[in-house]
């Protein structure tokens, strides 16, 4: 069901509306939640991209987004591909990142 929402809202919006990415984020932590590993690596990638080209990799948003996709990796196993999907510490491009 909620793919189908998505699809519909893609048609409406455009898949790189900030809107659709915020959901497209929500939906990956979702399945991440419920361990459905292979659905959210693939939203949690698109959203992340989306996220990197609107806002900027230093972005609190890109950076949570990031951080949970590379989170996801370490549930996994994958720790490895984790450590290369998190470039730098949270904290400190939080840090960067406020005025």
């Amino acid at each position: 069901m909620n793919r189908r929402a998505l699809e519909r809202s893609e048609k409406e919006l455009g898949k790189q509306h900030p809107y659709m990415l915020t959901s497209v984020y929500n939906l990956a932590y979702l399945h991440h939640r419920l361990k459905r590993y292979n659905a959210a690596s693939e939203l949690y990638r698109r959203a992340c991209n989306g996220y990197e080209r609107m806002l900027g990799p230093t972005h609190h948003i890109t950076v949570a987004c990031r951080d949970n996709f590379a989170r996801m990796m370490g549930e996994e196993g994958r720790r490895e591909e984790a450590r290369r999907r998190r470039p730098f510490n949270l904290w400190e491009s939080l840090r960067r990142a406020r005025p």
